[in-house]
């Protein structure tokens, strides 16, 4: 994410069960793939990505993210097939995914209709967009 935010991963699983519910609710959604190619786009501490990793007995998982300090907590849950890397969601590109998952994590970006297009393009045949976007607009904080 390329907010300039200072993420920190204790504050940021204070609510991480408010964060899981919507996560899991859009892979539940997703079509299972033998062995898929997955990438999480704004994976925060990788707590999920991890999950993710093994719930779809992931050929490779790779998680991306902006935040120095999340990525250092993702690397945590890093292994065989799953890794972790720096990147900003908003200018990824990659190719031959079959599966790219990004919860509450896009709203933060601008353009959605070119990065939306841009992680459409990355896909393999079959492939699949899984993306989750709060809708909070009505919030006290907001």
């Amino acid at each position: 994410m390329s907010t300039g935010t200072q993420w920190d991963p204790a504050q940021y699983n204070r609510f991480g069960a408010e964060r899981e519910q919507p996560f899991w609710d859009v892979v539940g959604m997703v079509e299972r793939a033998p062995s898929p190619e997955v990438v999480d786009l704004g994976c925060g501490d990788g707590r999920l990505t991890a999950a993710l990793h093994q719930h779809l007995a992931a050929r490779h998982t790779t998680g991306i993210d902006s935040s120095p300090a999340m990525l250092a907590a993702a690397a945590t849950h890093a292994g065989p097939g799953l890794t972790f890397a720096a990147g900003d969601l908003a200018a990824w590109s990659g190719t031959g995914v079959d599966l790219v998952v990004s919860n509450a994590a896009l709203h933060w970006v601008g353009d959605h209709p070119g990065v939306l297009g841009r992680w459409r393009r990355t896909l393999a045949g079959g492939g699949q967009l899984a993306v989750q976007v709060p809708s909070n607009a009505d919030h006290p904080s907001h």
